[in-house]
């Protein structure tokens, strides 16, 4: 059965919008490996993005640092730099910054850093199943009825504590439904599962953020957890397109009741979290961030 969900149309592709006048002519080189194998669930997203937005070249890019990818653009007969870091610690690679105009950070910290090209980097999906089919999860999320109230699946490797924590809290209250657990499962069938809750649950993995959380913003799901020790290159807004708890999670079963039993409220937060996905997570926009900032740092393009 998830293997057949799998092979079903895919979303079109999204909208590209013609690049800023400073950027004709831009040609961007790829390195033809990674430093780690770990890079690619994170970037491959980003390399298909990149490659409709411009011309996509593989070229004999050195990559000596760990967590994050380097890749080149060429402007106008000269080579700049610019850093992908994908680390799942907000800590930022001072060497590599130092050496590219524009360095994005996944895992941003909030308070920002003291360099001026370390940038939010927004964060994304670690498989390809998203983003073939997040219009079809958004459409199972928004006309079927749900089969749970609360959804969250979470492996236990990373964040143990919290994670089973959380898990702990949900399955006890009696008020609502609670579906998942601490038990991966076939990616296919936990992303169907979760368009099928009312409430989707995100918590922390090794890092601040998860692939729960974009995952579940671009089904428009309401969104529940605590606050992110991240932010992304839009900060989010508590109430707008996220429900926070508290941290130590005290008020997590509180705060999922609320959504659950006010569908108004839930399918708001829930709306605005597929737009923002649409405006600033879909690897095309994220894409073009990168590009139009990168080009601003080196003097070529203006503040976007």
């Amino acid at each position: 059965g998830n293997a057949a969900w799998r092979v079903g149309s895919s979303c079109p592709d999204a909208d590209v919008k013609a690049l800023p006048e400073q950027l004709k002519g831009l040609v961007i080189h790829w390195p033809r490996t990674y430093q780690h194998p770990n890079a690619r669930p994170f970037v491959e997203p980003i390399r298909q993005a990149l490659a409709r937005l411009a011309p996509l070249v593989r070229s004999a890019i050195d990559q000596p640092f760990a967590g994050l990818v380097i890749c080149g653009l060429e402007l106008r007969g000269l080579m700049h730099y610019m850093a992908l870091d994908y680390y799942d610690f907000p800590h930022v690679n001072e060497a590599a910054a130092a050496k590219v105009e524009a360095y994005f950070k996944m895992q941003f910290r909030v308070e920002g850093y003291a360099a001026r090209n370390v940038l939010p980097g927004g964060y994304v999906s670690g498989g390809s199943v998203l983003y073939r089919h997040w219009c079809r999860l958004r459409s199972l999320h928004n006309s079927r009825p749900p089969q749970a109230d609360v959804f969250g699946r979470f492996g236990l490797r990373f964040s143990s504590d919290i994670r089973q924590r959380a898990i702990e809290i949900l399955s006890a209250d009696p008020r609502f439904t609670f579906s998942g657990g601490g038990r991966l499962t076939e990616q296919s069938r936990y992303l169907r599962e979760m368009a099928l809750a009312r409430v989707c649950i995100d918590l922390p993995g090794q890092g601040p953020f998860c692939y729960r959380l974009v995952e579940a913003m671009a089904m428009g799901c309401c969104v529940v957890g605590p606050p992110h020790a991240a932010r992304l290159p839009v900060p989010l807004q508590n109430g707008v397109e996220i429900a926070y708890c508290a941290p130590d999670l005290s008020d997590l079963r509180d705060v999922c009741w609320r959504y659950v039993s006010d569908e108004q409220a839930r399918r708001a937060v829930g709306s605005r979290a597929a737009a923002y996905f649409d405006r600033h997570l879909h690897p095309i926009r994220l894409a073009e961030r990168y590009l139009v900032e990168t080009a601003r740092l080196i003097g070529a393009g203006p503040a976007s």
